[in-house]
């Protein structure tokens, strides 16, 4: 099943999607061997205008304002930090994988010797500055889109930290700019609220380079959960 939640803001979608879990949720262990509480549902947030009263999602984030704007500085790829989130077994940034997102790709050469040999090698792709030119150059078009899946990573090196990000798109109705995402899966309590700030940096970014509005922001959720034991302390103020 699918639960809609359409709100005007951010921060009433991050606090609607919180209080939905804690009443219809499952308990479920996870293949890291962790206790969650799982939505019954796939979660579907419409914000009809995520920048209005923007900073007010701070009140709801257990981490803080500096937190939430030291996440947008990775977002934006303008974290110089050494580590970044890496201390938490995350081997990605969504930058890299947004805005350095690797491909292989088999090519072949012929040596001096006339020899024909076949190398692969990795390329980078800036996916949002191709989403940015697509747009640009039609806006109509249906094809604004990025992934950060690697099925060569992911599926075979990765298996502690594969991105919940999964696949972004923009489109352009009426000169505003729409974004939707998609989550495989989701810390609703301590990630949820630091992804949707951010992407909404990302968004504006985006609407601001192809000159027009900010729209609305939809935000797909197929597994939505929240760590009851591990983040009891944060879950608190949601249960009095």
């Amino acid at each position: 099943m699918v639960k809609g939640i359409e709100v005007t803001t951010l921060a009433e979608a991050y606090k609607q999607a919180i209080q939905y879990i804690i009443w219809n949720h499952r308990e479920f262990e996870t293949e890291d061997e962790e206790l969650v509480w799982r939505s019954k549902d796939t979660l579907v947030l419409h914000v009809i205008d995520p920048s209005r009263n923007i900073g007010k999602l701070a009140d709801y984030y257990p981490m803080g304002l500096g937190a939430l704007d030291t996440y947008v500085d990775e977002i934006l790829g303008r974290d110089d930090r050494e580590v970044k989130n890496t201390a938490d077994d995350f081997v990605y940034t969504y930058f890299d994988r947004l805005c350095k997102y690797e491909v292989l790709r088999n090519e072949k050469v012929v040596a001096t010797d006339g020899v024909e040999r076949h190398l692969t090698r990795y390329y980078e792709i800036d996916q949002i500055n191709e989403i940015v030119k697509r747009l640009n150059a039609s806006r109509s078009t249906r094809r604004a889109c990025a992934i950060t899946w690697k099925p060569y990573d992911e599926n075979y090196t990765n298996l502690r930290s594969p991105p919940c990000l999964q696949w972004l798109k923009c489109e352009i109705v009426d000169d505003k700019l729409n974004m939707f995402t998609l989550w495989r899966s989701r810390d609703v309590l301590l990630g949820m609220g630091a992804n949707i700030y951010a992407i909404h940096f990302l968004h504006t970014a985006i609407a601001a380079r192809c000159q027009c509005a900010v729209g609305f922001y939809e935000d797909i959720n197929v597994d939505a959960h929240i760590y009851y034991k591990r983040d009891g302390n944060y879950l608190k103020r949601w249960l009095q």
